[in-house]
């Protein structure tokens, strides 16, 4: 009818106003936002990411853009860590996809990769596991695909991560492994009491890996030097 048409308008514009009005950045109040609303989506470019469909996402996507490349291009890997955390503390409402995917695999190769600035004997040791761990898990928990050379490089930094492997240290690979093949988030075996909220539940989209050669032969190195 026409009165549930005119209530049902009066509705939308409501959840509107409340919508922009929680938002972090103010509405511009000049003539080309009284046209083209920061709310209403970006005009369609081929190729556009469905996180950045909105105004406000793709302007908060661009802002955060120079903090997403020193997660690669940083001097160093502890300025790098540094920027991926604090990427991770400051959520902006918009950005749905917290840090692209590219990113994020990108920074787990630097953190296993020997550099000049990483010496071979440091490599693996418990701090690159702990924050391979971290990235990991980011990318399980925000619809990423957990890779096969990831997952390997974790089941390793697990068990190499002092001068002797204890077993201990083995076991800690192992479970690594067994999340790997039951497609559970990185760690989860290690820490069962870790908690997750529903959202970050609903958009896992990691699928299984099959291991291969390289992950058998990890762990019975592993196994070897226990």
């Amino acid at each position: 009818t026409k009165d549930q048409s005119e209530a049902a308008s009066s509705g939308d514009t409501h959840l509107t106003q409340r919508a922009m009005t929680s938002a972090t950045h103010p509405v511009s109040q000049n003539a080309s936002d009284a046209k083209h609303p920061r709310s209403s989506p970006v005009k369609k470019k081929r190729g556009l990411p469905h996180h950045m469909q909105s105004r406000w996402a793709f302007q908060e996507h661009s802002d955060r853009k120079e903090s997403y490349k020193k997660l690669t291009e940083a001097p160093n890997v502890d300025e790098a860590w540094k920027t991926y955390q604090e990427l991770l503390s400051k959520r902006p409402p918009h950005v749905k996809q917290i840090i692209p995917q590219q990113y994020l695999h990108g920074f787990a190769a630097r953190l296993v990769t020997r550099t000049k600035w990483m010496p071979p004997h440091e490599t693996r040791t418990q701090t690159v596991f702990h924050r391979l761990l971290s990235v990991l898990t980011t990318i399980y928990y925000t619809g990423g695909q957990v890779l096969l050379w990831e997952w390997n490089a974790l089941v390793e930094c697990a068990g190499r991560g002092w001068r002797k492997t204890r077993v201990d240290d083995f076991n800690a690979a192992l479970k690594v492994y067994e999340d790997m093949v039951a497609n559970r988030a990185p760690g989860s075996s290690l820490y069962p009491d870790t908690f997750v909220s529903p959202e970050d539940e609903a958009r896992v989209a990691s699928k299984p890996v099959t291991p291969d050669v390289v992950t058998y032969t990890t762990l019975l190195n592993l196994a070897g030097r226990t």
